[in-house]
Order: structure tokens, then sequence, then C-alpha cells
């Protein structure tokens, strides 16, 4: 998503996660404007369940980042690192969405 651009399949997936379609409107903006977006996205680390079945404790390796808010910005670079994150899940519709997603400190 990030580095095409294309949200429909993130969003279709998360709908009613207030901070996954954030983030997805805020990649469109950015290529909306010309800009772009360059990483190798999250390896995952470790998974622990919180909660069987919906609710997940997420170690994440987010790999570098490196993006242009429109055609004319500079370049800005986020280093990644590994985070932490909250991800909740809800079966809809036969499907598992996701329904909430969170940064959080250890």
């Amino acid at each position: 998503m990030q580095n095409t651009g294309d949200t429909e399949a993130f969003t279709t997936m998360s709908r009613k996660c207030d901070a996954c379609i954030g983030l997805a409107d805020r990649v469109d903006s950015i290529f909306a404007a010309g800009g772009t977006i360059r990483t190798e996205g999250w390896k995952i680390r470790r998974i622990n369940t919180e909660s069987p079945g919906s609710s997940y404790s997420v170690l994440v390796d987010s790999r570098p980042t490196v993006y242009r808010e429109n055609a004319s910005a500079p370049q800005t670079r986020m280093p990644g690192g590994l985070t932490r994150h909250r991800v909740e899940l809800a079966r809809r519709a036969g499907e598992w969405q996701v329904s909430y997603l969170a940064e959080f400190n250890s």
C-alpha cells in the first residue's frame, strides 16, 4: 500500500479500524500530491495472544521509510526499529478484519 499508493485492499480489511483508515488516508494524500513512499514494511518478530482469537501484542521490526509529502517536498527518512503494537481482530461477514491497531511502549 505505501509503496504503490493503492490503499483499497488495506481499507477493505480494516474498514472499522480508525488508525488504519487514518494511515490509508495519509498515504492517499501523499500520492495525490505527487509524493512517494518507499519502505520494506514490517517484519513480524513475535506475536503474543492477549485475548484468544481477538487481541494480540505484536513485536514489529519496522524497516526504514523514505517519503516525500508532495512532488516538490524534500525527502524525509524514518529510521525504523523495533516497536510493539496492539492488534485486535473482529469477525465480520465471515471474514477477519482489523478492528484496532495502536503502537504502544513496553
